[in-house]
């Protein structure tokens, strides 16, 4: 095999591949790259066996072929060759690395031992916005959970209803769901993404408007299909719970407030929370204002905001990163917050005023101790 391409594109590419590239597998193929030639194009593909990527790098083929080499490795070189055109070639298990007077030679791996990323039938794309997916993403990644006893929440459902997309995480004390309008209306879907999927998926898509992404769906696995990059990945196997249920229509208090004023006054809250880790901020709202309170050994904090309330008074605590995440990832000027009881979720939703209603963030309490 022998190519000749831009240096600074392959190290793009195999930047992008590298994050498919296991650190720690005890199968040594799956901490290489593989690299093809395909036409007058390499791909760079790496493969950790949940998650695998191919980036696509324009070159000039002089011999066609594959070969499999250490990825940090390589890369590393790559990315400290000269700028310009760098020639790659291999023979039997060694593969040289030129360019100017620079020149390396290293062991190859043996390509017929790289497991290829599986085949997935590209028919029937859901095509969405790159950068309208990117920002879905970071609004509902946050409350994917940790935990290795819950599978099924550490991934986040795609939930196509008629001509809407929902992406929803739960972690067991919260709710993000963010609703995209399809610009068609799409077969019944509900897929949950791993989490780690979704990491690298959302560093890859693009912010520019006018770019699309097509995803596939199979019973096993959903693809990525994006400029130059495809994304394969396994997808998460169970029932996740149903959501919807969880979001009650009653409600005995609702709170119109400023999304900044309320989290930059839960921010700083926060600074006497932080330190003391379990300790929460309590709101109360009363007669139209709303008290923002924390106590801990570290001393006393109270903030005061006006507000548009309906319904009862109330006095309820919650965790502040939990408040604080919700209220980032919300654009909207202002928020609608609902309530029951102290002892019941608090849902946050966009005005009553607002145009759309594209979201919506469940978080529970904790209990507060008299």
């Amino acid at each position: 095999m022998q190519f000749r391409c831009d240096k600074d594109k392959l190290a793009e590419g195999l930047n992008t591949a590298l994050k498919a590239v296991s650190s720690r597998s005890t199968l040594p193929i799956l901490q290489s790259f593989l690299l093809k030639s395909e036409d007058q194009t390499i791909k760079c593909i790496g493969n950790d066996l949940e998650i695998g990527i191919e980036a696509t790098v324009p070159a000039v083929v002089e011999e066609s072929g594959m070969i499999a080499v250490n990825a940090r490795m390589f890369f590393e070189i790559i990315r400290k060759m000269p700028d310009g055109e760098i020639t790659i070639s291999s023979e039997t298990s060694t593969v040289k690395i030129a360019s100017g007077r620079s020149e390396f030679n290293i062991n190859a791996e043996d390509s017929k031992e790289f497991i290829m990323l599986p085949q997935v039938e590209k028919n029937s794309p859901l095509v969405l916005s790159q950068s309208l997916l990117k920002k879905k993403i970071s609004q509902t990644i946050f409350s994917i959970s940790l935990d290795d006893n819950r599978k099924v929440l550490q991934g986040e459902l795609f939930d196509i209803i008629d001509d809407h997309l929902n992406l929803v995480s739960i972690d067991g004390y919260r709710i993000s769901i963010q609703t995209m309008k399809l610009q068609a209306e799409y077969p019944e879907t509900s897929v949950i993404i791993p989490g780690k999927t979704l990491s690298e998926v959302q560093k890859i898509l693009s912010a520019e408007e006018e770019k699309l992404v097509n995803i596939y769906f199979t019973d096993k696995h959903v693809l990525f299909e994006m400029d130059q990059t495809i994304v394969v990945s396994r997808i998460i196997e169970g029932a996740f719970p149903k959501y919807m249920q969880m979001f009650s229509e009653d409600f005995k208090t609702s709170v119109e407030i400023n999304r900044h004023k309320l989290l930059y006054s839960i921010e700083r809250a926060a600074l006497l929370a932080r330190e003391s880790k379990k300790a929460p901020v309590k709101l109360e709202m009363k007669d139209g204002n709303l008290m923002i309170t924390s106590n801990t050994e570290l001393g006393t904090v109270y903030e005061e905001l006006e507000i548009s309330q309906t319904g009862d008074n109330l006095v309820i605590a919650f965790n502040p990163r939990y408040l604080v995440e919700a209220l980032k990832a919300i654009e909207e000027e202002v928020v609608n917050l609902r309530f029951t009881i102290s002892s019941n979720p608090c849902i946050i939703r966009p005005s009553m005023n607002a145009d759309s209603q594209e979201y919506k963030y469940l978080i529970l309490p904790i209990r507060m101790v008299n």
